[in-house]
C-alpha cells in the first residue's frame, strides 16, 4: 500500500511517498546514478562491470571531483552501508552536466544496456534505488522564471526511468551555492543566487505531482541545502576548521565549487540516515530474492 508523507518542509529531507516496491535501505542492492561532478566517479556503459569487490565497477575511488584519490558520497556511502547490504553502482553521472547532459547519461549510457537487465545486472524494481542530482550547472545560466521548464524537463525524464521499469526515485536538492567559494562573486548576481533557492522551492511540488501520477512509486528527495548548512553554520562541531565555511581549499571545499571528500563524508552520512529512517513497503518476491542471490554469486567471478 502506497504511504504518503506528512506535509514536506521545502528544506528538509522527505520521503513524498513510499510505494510498494521500496525495500529499504538494507535490502537495496542496486544504485543507479545520474547526474554532475557532485556524484560522477568516472564510470560510463563501457566500463568493467560492477562487482561485489569493486562495485562502483572502475578502482575505488573512482575518479572524482573531490581531493585526488578521494571518495564522494558514492564511495563513502558504499562503503558505509557495505556491512549491511551488498549495492553495486552504477553511476553515470559526468562533471559539467545539465539536465540535457542527463537526458544523454539515460538515453546512450543506461538505455545501451542496463536497461535491458542483462545477466550481470538483473535489477528489479523492489531492489534498486534511481538517485538523481543535478541542477547546479543549470542554475548557473537560468534566471528564475526559468525553473519551472527545467524541472519539467528533469521529472520527464523521470517519467522515462518509470517507463523502464524503475519505481524507487531519489532526487537530490541543491546545496545553497551562494556560501560556497563562487559565492563570493554571486552575491552581485542575485539572479544567479535566487535562480538556485527558486529551484530548491519548486522541487517538491514537481516531485509530489509524479509521485500523485505514479501511485506505486517511491519519490524521496534528499536535502543536501540541509546538510551543508548544519555544516556550515557550525562547521568545528563537525571536526572542520574554523574558518573554512567559504573557503577554497579547505576542509569543507576542494576548490571553489566542490565539496572536499570530508564534506561528501557528511553528506553520505545523512543521506544514508535518511533512507535508513524509511521502512521497507514490501519483501521482495521469493522469485526476486532467489534471483537476486544467484546473480551476487555470478558477479564474483567476473
Amino acid at each position: 500500500m502506497t504511504e504518503p508523507a506528512e506535509e514536506p518542509d521545502s528544506q528538509s529531507s522527505t520521503a513524498l511517498q513510499t510505494g510498494t516496491y521500496w525495500p529499504g535501505l538494507s535490502a537495496l542492492r542496486n544504485l543507479i546514478v545520474f547526474g554532475d561532478s557532485y556524484c560522477a566517479v568516472g564510470y560510463n556503459a563501457s566500463s568493467p562491470h560492477p562487482t561485489l569487490d569493486e562495485p562502483l565497477g572502475v578502482p575505488f575511488p573512482g575518479t572524482t571531483w573531490a581531493e585526488e584519490g578521494q571518495p564522494n558520497w558514492v564511495g563513502h556511502m558504499v562503503n558505509s552501508i557495505k556491512t549491511t547490504a551488498s549495492v553495486l553502482v552504477y553511476d553515470f553521472a559526468k562533471g559539467g552536466d545539465t539536465i540535457d547532459g542527463v537526458e544523454r547519461q539515460i538515453k546512450q549510457q543506461y538505455s545501451f544496456e542496463l536497461e535491458k537487465k542483462p545477466s550481470w545486472a538483473p535489477w528489479n524494481a523492489s531492489d534498486t534505488l534511481f538517485c538523481i542530482w543535478v541542477g547546479i550547472n543549470d542554475c548557473a545560466y537560468t534566471r528564475p522564471d526559468g525553473v519551472p521548464t527545467k524541472l519539467t524537463n528533469l521529472f520527464t525524464l523521470v517519467g522515462v526511468l518509470y517507463s523502464s521499469g524503475a519505481r524507487n526515485f531519489l532526487v537530490v536538492d541543491l546545496p545553497p551555492m551562494a556560501r560556497s567559494p563562487s559565492g563570493l562573486r554571486m552575491k552581485s548576481r542575485s539572479n544567479e543566487r535566487n535562480t538556485y533557492e527558486e529551484w530548491n522551492a519548486q522541487l517538491q511540488p514537481f516531485a509530489s505531482h509524479f509521485a500523485t501520477a505514479h501511485p506505486d512509486a517511491t519519490v524521496l528527495i534528499y536535502s543536501s541545502w540541509s546538510t551543508f548548512t548544519r555544516v556550515l553554520d557550525d562547521s568545528t562541531a563537525y571536526g572542520f576548521e574554523a574558518g573554512d565555511e567559504q573557503k577554497q581549499g579547505g576542509t569543507i571545499w576542494c576548490d571553489h565549487i566542490h565539496p572536499s571528500s570530508r564534506m561528501h563524508a557528511e553528506i553520505a552520512h545523512d543521506l544514508e540516515a535518511f533512507l535508513r529512517r524509511i521502512p521497507p513497503q514490501a519483501a521482495p518476491s521469493e522469485q526476486d530474492h532467489s534471483e537476486g542471490t544467484q546473480s551476487r554469486d555470478c558477479c564474483k567471478i567476473l
